[in-house]
């Protein structure tokens, strides 16, 4: 013999809607803004070593500048780039390998810089 339910009993359970766990959600989301932050400082480093390096040279400062140039025409894009992989940063600071590779620059880098600190200390004198 067949029973039946009654009103309310248990017949389906009620129904809960989806409850997201924000802590979780907020702990992702902050390590993935440390990791972009990070990826960004070191692409910024390298952006500013390459501008602020003192040289002597003209033909120098003009192969810089040509270099900072191409730079960022070619770093327009970094803001849609996810900077939290390190390959997107390696391609990025790539952008400057010009600037490192070129010996004459560096040479003059490392001139410049032993020059000023012979100025340095003839000063002090």
């Amino acid at each position: 013999m067949a029973s039946y339910l009654q009103d309310g009993v248990g017949a389906f359970p009620q129904e809960q809607g989806f409850t997201p766990n924000y802590n979780f959600i907020m702990r992702t989301l902050e390590m993935r803004q440390g990791q972009y932050d990070q990826g960004f400082a070191q692409v910024k480093n390298t952006y500013n070593s390459v501008l602020n390096s003192e040289l002597l040279r003209a033909d120098n400062k003009e192969t810089r500048d040509q270099i900072l140039t191409n730079a960022q025409s070619a770093l327009k894009d970094l803001p849609t780039v996810d900077l939290g992989n390190s390959k997107n940063v390696t391609a990025a600071q790539s952008v400057f390998k010009p600037f490192y590779e070129n010996d004459n620059i560096l040479n003059d880098m490392v001139y410049t810089k032993d020059v000023k600190s012979q100025i340095s200390k003839g000063m002090s004198l």
